[in-house]
């Protein structure tokens, strides 16, 4: 996961003397400090038909992976599991 926070990683600009970097959410594009933000499947793991497939999505690439803020990731996981209870009907 360093690799994707490291690409998100910004200079922070602020008055918290103590703050050094913020890190950029992929969705709203706003800066977060880095207990505000977390790493995101791109590719839902949860859609999988085989035990193999699972676990080729949760140990993905990196380019499967995306930096998102509390309130984004909360949205997109609400979105996704939406989708799969309709997708169970």
């Amino acid at each position: 996961y360093g690799a994707v926070k490291r690409a998100a990683k910004k200079p922070y600009v602020g008055d918290n003397k103590r703050r050094k970097v913020s890190y950029e959410c992929n969705h709203c594009k706003q800066l977060f400090a880095e207990k505000e933000v977390q790493i995101d499947h791109i590719e839902p793991i949860s859609t999988f038909t085989t035990w193999e497939e699972f676990e080729r999505k949760l140990f993905c690439d990196i380019t499967n992976l995306q930096v998102l803020c509390k309130v984004c990731h909360k949205k997109k996981s609400a979105v996704e599991a939406g989708e799969r209870k309709e997708n169970r009907k």
